[in-house]
Formats: structure tokens, C-alpha cells, sequence
């Protein structure tokens, strides 16, 4: 359950070119997988970020964290990152695990 009261907006259901000119878009966004992109030289390249974004998964307790983070402890957009599976990040009331 969310921590901050978060409310889905119906649009109109995506169709092609409902979105083609940005100033007008009258539908959602499309449905889409998402993909982890990355080039064959940075993939092969040994570095330890390609371990990260293998393992990178994104689940709505993390979105609800961060929603909090934000509209709660007043995130100011920096965090500093102690090990790969934790970041502190710095608030107007201080550090916020």
C-alpha cells in the first residue's frame, strides 16, 4: 500500500497516432516492456555497472519509497549511494535511509 496518496487518472485507451502531436495528446501512453538497453562494448567491457543494471528490478515498494522520499522527507534529488543495495539520501530534515 502506498504511503503517499497516489490516484490513477483514466485517459483515453492509447490508439496509433493519438499521441503524434505532443501538444495535442488525448490518449495514455502506449503499452510497452520495458527494456535494459546497453551497447556490446559497454556489456563486454568487465565493468561492475553491468552487474547493476543486469540486476535491476524496480517494484512498487521502491516507487512508493521514493514517493515518500519525496512528498514526505522532502528529497532534495542527491543521494549518495554506501553499498550497491542501499543509498542515503539527503533531506531537508537530514540523511533519510
Amino acid at each position: 500500500m502506498a504511503q503517499v496518496p497516489l490516484k490513477h487518472i483514466t485517459l483515453p485507451a492509447y490508439k496509433a497516432g493519438c499521441d503524434a502531436d505532443p501538444k495535442k495528446v488525448a490518449c495514455d501512453y502506449p503499452p510497452y516492456a520495458l527494456n535494459k538497453i546497453a551497447s556490446v562494448k559497454f556489456i563486454n567491457s568487465g565493468s561492475p555497472a553491468v552487474t547493476v543494471i543486469k540486476n535491476f528490478k524496480w517494484t512498487n515498494a521502491d516507487q512508493n519509497s521514493v514517493a515518500k522520499s519525496i512528498a514526505v522527507d522532502k528529497l532534495t534529488g542527491r543521494c549518495c549511494c554506501k553499498d550497491l543495495g542501499r543509498c542515503t539520501c539527503c533531506s531537508s530534515k537530514g540523511m533519510v535511509d
